[in-house]
């Protein structure tokens, strides 16, 4: 009986040994994989590559209590938990693709993205409200000019790309003549200088171009030049470029407490008069204001007697009603936004 219960003991004993390293292994296994994923955390590279890269913007003291929002760790909903500000002010980004990973019911977009840190989200945008960057986006993009450094903006040009620089607002791109366009809108620049093919117009078009803006119309499929903040003026100028193809939109308006029902308009300035025939013209009512305008491409005629216009000391732009008129002064700068535009439409053909 002794004998048996020995034996035992001893099996007991054996049986613990072989099973003891067992766990020890596992654990120590456990604690490998760990640590590899550890380094690889601590050791990841931020390497965008192509992948088209953004930074997280600034916010205002009010919203910083609010942190960063539109980055989700799943798409099972366009709201969720905003990222800290403290912790995530500044960060750059990039996308792993341009292509949203799921489009849900209501137009909302996943696209993935990948933080410095190494943090992966789902960057969630909607086309119906501007897309990707807007003006409450909490990102704006990082320049994807880097590749056109030291590089000329057009064929015929002597004038390169110099560098890029961020600053308020957004970087900007930097060019060899001092100039500086803002990067969000230099591929439209590049698009629209492309076929100047005189050398010597290029270092005053790249000037006169800093100073509009180039918006590329999604709906129409152009890119639309006009001058900042003209919305209130009587008589407004904008450039149409459509695959190449040039063309200049004068704008003539009135906003008013009520309707004038225009069916004309006169300009004047000095002895220049030009009288259109009868037309017809938009409106728009928004709130107590009511808007009316009409759109002309002018021909050889107008051109001149807008260039009058743009020189002139004193200019006035007249809507004829059935039975009265009103009058609108063109102002001092509205007269120089439109010199400034007939002279780009120029170098631009």
């Amino acid at each position: 009986m002794k004998r048996v219960s020995v034996a035992l003991i001893l099996l007991l004993i054996l049986a613990g040994c072989q099973t003891s390293p067992n766990k020890e292994s596992r654990k120590a296994e456990g604690n490998t994989q760990a640590t590899k994923l550890y380094e690889s955390k601590r050791g990841f590279q931020y390497a965008p590559g192509t992948n088209e890269e953004f930074r997280l913007k600034p916010l205002s003291p009010g919203e910083q209590k609010f942190g960063y929002s539109q980055l989700c760790l799943d798409t099972k909903s366009f709201t969720c938990e905003p990222l800290p500000y403290a912790k995530y002010k500044d960060m750059k980004g990039f996308f792993l693709s341009m292509e949203p990973a799921r489009i849900d019911y209501s137009g909302y977009e996943f696209r993935r993205v990948v933080l410095q840190n190494g943090k992966r989200f789902f960057y969630i945008s909607n086309e119906n409200y501007g897309g990707i960057y807007t003006k409450h986006s909490p990102i704006r993009r990082v320049s994807s000019s880097k590749n056109r450094i030291g590089k000329p903006i057009a064929a015929k040009s002597t004038i390169t790309v110099a560098g890029i620089e961020e600053r308020e607002g957004g970087p900007y791109v930097n060019l060899s003549n001092g100039v500086q366009i803002k990067e969000r809108q230099f591929t439209a620049f590049i698009k629209v200088i492309a076929p100047v093919s005189d050398p010597d117009r290029f270092d005053e078009l790249t000037r006169l171009l800093a100073e509009l803006e180039l918006v590329y119309d999604i709906a129409k499929d152009r890119i639309v030049i006009h001058h900042y903040s003209t919305k209130k003026s009587p008589l407004q100028a904008y450039i149409i470029n459509k695959h190449g193809k040039l063309s200049l939109l004068i704008r003539h308006q009135y906003t008013a407490n009520k309707r004038l029902y225009p069916r004309s308009f006169a300009l004047l300035a000095g002895k220049t008069q030009y009288k259109s025939t009868r037309l017809s013209f938009e409106s728009k009512e928004r709130a107590d204001k009511t808007r009316e305008w009409h759109d002309i491409e002018p021909k050889a005629d107008y051109l001149k007697v807008l260039t009058t216009v743009a020189d002139a000391k004193k200019a006035t732009l007249r809507f004829y009603s059935n039975n009265y008129f009103i009058d609108r002064e063109i102002t001092f700068s509205d007269r120089v936004r439109l010199k400034q535009m007939l002279r780009t439409y120029q170098l631009l053909k």
